[in-house]
């Protein structure tokens, strides 16, 4: 009984886990995406000041996404975001910068 207990416990597990993802996306793209949204998320509550506010943003979103190269919050969309924020809209910026590798 208590073997059938915990095939059962696991089994829900893994079929609530999938449900919360998104298909078609690896980790590390889940990650990315955390990562771009929220960063892009904050800033909208700084407007005209993006540029100053882009590290701060990016740093809670690595706080809440993961930080790792391998994850979504690489410093190579922040360098990329932070050189093209000030002559470009936030959105043109992220735009600009979605594809910029680690």
């Amino acid at each position: 009984t208590l073997s059938v207990f915990v095939m059962v416990v696991v089994a829900a597990t893994v079929i609530g886990s999938i449900r919360l993802r998104k298909p078609g996306l690896s980790r590390v793209e889940r990650d990315r995406s955390c990562c771009l949204r929220n960063t892009l998320s904050c800033l909208k509550g700084h407007p005209g000041q993006e540029h100053t506010f882009t590290s701060k943003c990016y740093s809670e979103s690595g706080a809440q996404c993961g930080t790792e190269d391998i994850d979504g919050c690489c410093n190579g969309y922040r360098m990329c975001f932070l050189r093209n924020v000030k002559p470009y809209h936030p959105n043109e910026a992220d735009a600009l910068c979605q594809n910029t590798p680690c």
